[in-house]
This record gives structure tokens, sequence and C-alpha cells, in this order.
């Protein structure tokens, strides 16, 4: 990741290297949760009385040699500038992906059909959702 962060400009993407580490919580502690719509869901581990901490433990899962992380709208900003630097012919479509599109004589991939049914031709489809993950699992 350090040679993407190069090659875009670390700073342009914010990029940052940090340590991490996963947390085991008691699911039945009474610690009081930040409020707001962008963290539900998100388990917090943090409590004002030192002997009811509700952390049950604590595993890292790296450091800065390992773990890097990016602000995702401008990492795609950044690279979608240098893929039209590289081909100057690329267009982005914006839009839900509905499937992969193939010929029913040999099925070999013709592109990618959207959810308002346009069809984008290709001969490669990148799946990736990123936070959008858990849309794609419901």
């Amino acid at each position: 990741h350090q040679e993407l962060a190069d090659e875009l400009s670390a700073s342009k993407i914010q990029y940052r290297r940090l340590t991490c580490a996963a947390i085991s919580v008691d699911p039945y502690s009474n610690v009081s949760r930040p409020k707001g719509k962008k963290l539900e869901g998100v388990e917090w581990a943090q409590s004002d009385q030192l002997d009811s901490s509700p952390v049950l433990g604590v595993r890292p899962m790296g450091g800065t040699d390992t773990i890097a992380q990016v602000h995702p709208k401008k990492l795609c900003e950044q690279m979608w500038s240098a893929i039209c630097k590289n081909v100057p012919k690329a267009n982005i479509v914006k839009g839900a992906v509905a499937g992969a599109v193939h010929s029913q004589e040999n099925g070999e991939l013709l592109g990618a059909k959207l959810s308002d049914g346009t069809i984008v031709n290709g001969d490669a489809l990148l799946f990736s959702c990123g936070p959008w993950s858990a849309d794609f699992v419901t």
C-alpha cells in the first residue's frame, strides 16, 4: 500500500499508518454508547469506572508496518485521475450493477447490466463493494 500512496500522493488521499487492535467487549455491560446514525452498530469499549470495564480482552491486529488508512473518496478520486492520464478514452458510469452480461453462444463476458437496465459493455468486470458490502449481502 505504500507504493500506491507514493504514486497517488499520500497527502492527497490522507494516507496514514496506524496500529489496530481487536477488542472483545462484554455484551451484557452497561456502557453508554455514543449517539448518532453514523455510529449505529459500532461497538464501544469505554467506561468511566475502571472496576466495571466492559473490555474482556485485547488482541493486536497489526502495526504501522502492516496497517494504513486512507480517505475513501479521496482515494477513488486520485485513482480515477491516474486512470484518465493513462487511458484517455476512459469514462465513468455511475449506477448499481445488477449482474454480469454473458454471451448466450459461448458464455464470454460482454459487460454489466445496471439496475436501471442499462448495459455497459466491457471485457472485464471489477466487483468492488467497499463500505457498501452489507447492501450486497442483504
